[in-house]
């Protein structure tokens, strides 16, 4: 039941956050139907990909050591390499379906 609550209060703050920044607001006002689908499709297998490769991958090699420090940091490593690798490919994605109109930070 936490972990359900703890989901929810995650997507209403990114929502929050995302009708909060103006800028981003009118530009995805600007996008064709096509456009929206397109960007709504790439987030979600964005988050899906990084959802996946951080807990399977992460996990398996953590499971590699058997040093509790070691573990940690290969966890991280993990977590960072994922992140920066998917969310390069999602701006490029997302940079792609929308003619250059998003991301822009």
């Amino acid at each position: 039941m936490n972990d359900l609550v703890l989901i929810s209060l995650l997507v209403l703050l990114v929502i929050r956050n995302f009708i909060k920044d103006k800028e981003t607001w009118r530009e995805i006002k600007k996008l064709h139907t096509s456009q929206l689908i397109g960007v709504t499709i790439n987030f979600i297998l964005t988050v899906l990909a990084i959802t996946t490769l951080i807990f399977y991958g992460g996990n398996w090699l953590a499971a590699k050591f058997s040093n509790f420090f070691l573990q940690s940091f290969s966890f991280i490593v993990i977590v960072f390499l994922v992140l920066s690798c998917i969310g390069t490919l999602s701006d490029k994605a997302m940079n792609k379906i929308t003619n250059g109109a998003l991301p822009k930070k």
